[in-house]
C-alpha cells in the first residue's frame, strides 16, 4: 500500500464496529492509529468465528489494506 493513501476499514472491538482511515502498513501502526495500544492487541481477519480463529488468520506486520476490509481487535488476554 501506497504510505501517502488513506484506505478505509472497520475494525471491531467487544462487539463494537469503528471505521477506521488508515495509512499504515504494520499491524503495530494501525492499532495505534485505531487507538488500541499494540502491547495489548493483535488484529485477525473478520472472516471466521473468534473459536476458528489461528495464527494464519492473524494481521501479520506486513499488511496490504484495501477498503472496506474488516478486522477485529482481540485483547492479548483473550488469546
Amino acid at each position: 500500500m501506497d504510505m501517502s493513501s488513506t484506505t478505509t476499514i472497520t475494525v471491531k472491538i467487544n462487539g463494537q464496529e469503528r471505521t477506521v482511515s488508515a495509512s499504515v502498513e504494520t499491524e503495530t501502526q494501525l492499532l495505534s492509529e485505531a487507538g488500541f495500544p499494540p502491547s495489548e492487541y493483535r488484529l485477525y481477519w473478520d472472516d471466521l468465528p473468534l473459536a476458528d480463529r489461528g495464527e494464519d488468520h492473524r494481521v501479520g506486520q506486513s499488511i496490504t489494506l484495501e477498503d472496506g476490509d474488516r478486522l477485529v481487535a482481540i485483547p492479548l488476554s483473550r488469546q
